[in-house]
């Protein structure tokens, strides 16, 4: 009599456990799922994207460039493997110019194990026929910054302080870069002669910067901004919207591209991660950027 009391008291008790904490026990291994796939999967995950800019300032001679533009490296012994990938789909997809946003190192006190030098020499193996142009972000400036620009001029990269260069493609077809130096002071940011005094009138202009914050304060007679820092809010709950996300802008200015008084912001979601080493639904990414002549109909 006991043994079958026994036999029935179990079951019920497991049943009784089950009912009592069914939500807990579903909901624990969704989330250690999510987190694992935030944590090893996601920020492994690179995506190609694919945009096409028409303007009536691109000439035929410049229709067809394809730009490559990335940011936010945040190099570390994790991201060689993905900044190798990002190589390959460069020389894949033939890329005429690369652009890169800033960030390419950790600025703060940890996560120091690679610097400057080490991802200029990776970049080494990077080859665009109209060169490779960067700008910096506000982990090169959390660092001690005379030593960072040094190692660009001796690596012989082109480093844009305020400053346009002339990209020439193979064919003969030209734009304007305008290179924007990313300014610690937010007054000095917001000064528009920045980046007016080096549009150029005769060819199609280009900004590449590191913040989105910067496009509002950036002459609108320059057709297209680049931009990053922003992760693409890194974590991204829908519904919710990001996690990390400044409190200088609103959330539409984190990722994507935003058409304001006849300007274009592109902004990318990078390629690393900050504050934590995980990304949910915002991959790294990097952007291809087909210019195109804007032919009457």
């Amino acid at each position: 009599m006991h043994s079958n009391k026994q036999k029935k008291y179990f079951p019920w008790r497991c049943r009784l456990f089950f009912k009592r904490n069914y939500a807990w026990l579903i909901i624990f291994p969704a989330l250690w799922l999510v987190l694992l796939y935030a944590a090893k999967v996601e920020p492994e995950r690179l995506v190609e994207r694919e945009v096409t800019f028409e303007h009536p300032a691109i000439d035929e001679k410049l229709d067809g460039t394809v730009i490559a533009f990335f940011a936010d490296i945040h190099y570390t012994p994790r991201r060689v493997d993905l900044v190798n990938r990002v190589i390959e789909s460069v020389h894949k997809r033939k890329a005429d110019v690369v652009l890169i946003g800033g960030d390419l190192i950790n600025g703060g006190a940890r996560n120091r194990k690679l610097g400057i030098n080490d991802i200029l020499t990776k970049l080494e193996e990077l080859q665009a026929p109209s060169g490779i142009y960067f700008v910096p972000g506000n982990h090169e400036y959390r660092r001690d910054f005379t030593p960072i620009r040094q190692a660009f001029a001796e690596n012989g990269k082109n480093l844009l302080l305020d400053k346009a260069e002339i990209v020439t493609n193979s064919r003969g077809g030209k734009f304007n870069l305008i290179g924007l130096d990313y300014k610690p002071n937010p007054h000095d940011r917001q000064k528009t002669e920045r980046s007016s005094k080096l549009i150029s009138n005769d060819l199609f202009n280009i900004a590449l910067t590191h913040s989105p914050e910067d496009f509002f304060f950036i002459d609108k007679q320059i057709p297209l901004v680049l931009a990053g820092h922003t992760h693409g809010g890194q974590i991204h709950i829908p519904g919710l919207g990001s996690l990390i996300r400044t409190p200088w802008y609103d959330r539409k200015y984190a990722r994507g591209r935003i058409v304001e008084n006849g300007s274009t912001l592109l902004v990318t979601t990078g390629l690393g991660s900050a504050y934590a080493e995980a990304r949910l639904f915002t991959p790294p990414e990097i952007i291809y950027i087909t210019l195109k002549t804007l032919r009457k109909k």
